[in-house]
């Protein structure tokens, strides 16, 4: 058996449709399918402790598979130059060192990657091996780092990447003001920010103004000056609390062309403290997506659904039926607000799907 004498460009939209067994499958049937199956059999790598485990048993070592293809990685250079992303989740690993030896020989045996996620649980020591490594990478574009220990020198780490794209970061110590310095010149599209990195949004992006698609903030949130960020059309924000709802409606409002907002979770406090201040009126008319499980009370619901001046754009909204500490909407009520909402044009969904 021979692979099928097609165009190119015909066999890589097969091939990219096919699971990574199915691959594996066909260079067992016959070798000839290697030079065609390798690039995407290593194009991502994961590398991760063991899923099945007991809760309070949390394994402290890589997986027998990954421990294979870590090996295989830092033995042969040529299949290593194929890995262009790699996540990492080693979060059960207590042993900082071999978390450090292993995301460094990761990083220096593949320099090709285009795309890093780690998350691991580093918070008491700064990550040096792996931020040397991280500096070699000269083709990386996305990098996602939750549970490291950052300092000044990881800050400049970023720095010498003026080529991401996409940034994330998570973790319970964050650099401080005095610690940040010159701002990355990094030109994002996409950045998430959760733990102590929420407050520091401004200086990641400093330099994405007509870049920055997608932003993601965990509460609470600094307030943010977005009104020149003419790319902006996403915009979430994690854990919101009654305290950080008005400073989080402010921030949103002054997106000039925001298209999907998330609020979430958002409780019954939460709730009641955007409703009260009447938020939907000051957010931006080119809002078309609202989510997620929205609690609200059924006049406030219905008086924005039967205002068509009141977000003219607004596509789908995500709204709870059931509300927490309230119970459920009356029969009648769901009626009234679904015959409003599709005279208006507007798609009620919450977790089980359309309404």
């Amino acid at each position: 058996m021979s692979p099928p004498s097609l165009p190119i460009e015909i066999l890589d939209e097969i091939f990219d449709g096919l699971p990574p067994s199915a691959l594996a499958s066909l260079c067992l049937v016959c070798r000839d399918f290697l030079p065609i199956a390798r690039p995407r059999l290593y194009s991502m790598i994961r590398i991760a402790t063991p899923e099945d485990y007991p809760p309070r048993d949390i394994p402290d070592d890589l997986d027998i598979p990954s421990q294979q293809r870590l090996s295989v990685l830092c033995a042969q250079p040529h299949l290593a130059a194929l890995v262009r992303s790699t996540w990492v989740f080693l979060l059960g690993v207590k042993d900082a060192e071999h978390v450090q030896d292993v995301l460094k020989r990761l990083v220096q045996a593949c320099p090709g990657l285009q795309s890093v996620d780690v998350e691991v649980n580093l918070d008491s020591a700064p990550a040096r091996d792996l931020e040397d490594a991280l500096a070699e990478l000269k083709q990386l574009k996305t990098l996602k780092l939750c549970g490291l220990r950052w300092d000044s020198k990881t800050l400049a780490v970023l720095r010498a990447h003026p080529q991401l794209t996409s940034l994330a970061l998570e973790g319970r110590h964050a650099p401080s003001s005095t610690e940040l310095g010159e701002p990355p010149s990094f030109e994002l599209q996409s950045l998430h920010l959760r733990g102590a990195f929420a407050g520091l949004a401004h200086h990641f992006i400093r330099h994405s103004h007509h870049t920055l698609h997608t932003l993601r903030l965990s509460s609470p949130v600094v307030d943010l000056d977005l009104s020149s960020f003419t790319a902006l059309r996403t915009l979430t924000i994690d854990g919101l609390t009654e305290s950080s709802a008005e400073t989080a409606v402010k921030t949103a409002s002054n997106v000039p062309f925001l298209d999907t907002l998330t609020f979430y979770p958002v409780g019954p406090d939460v709730a009641l403290a955007l409703e009260r201040s009447d938020f939907l009126r000051r957010l931006p008319p080119s809002l078309r997506h609202l989510q997620r499980d929205l609690i609200f009370t059924p006049s406030y619901t219905l008086n924005a659904l039967r205002d068509c001046s009141l977000l003219p754009n607004l596509k789908t909204w995500n709204l709870a039926q059931r509300q927490p500490a309230r119970g459920g909407l009356r029969n009648e009520e769901i009626v009234e607000i679904k015959a409003a909402a599709q005279a208006r044009g507007v798609e009620l969904r919450d977790r089980r799907g359309r309404w």
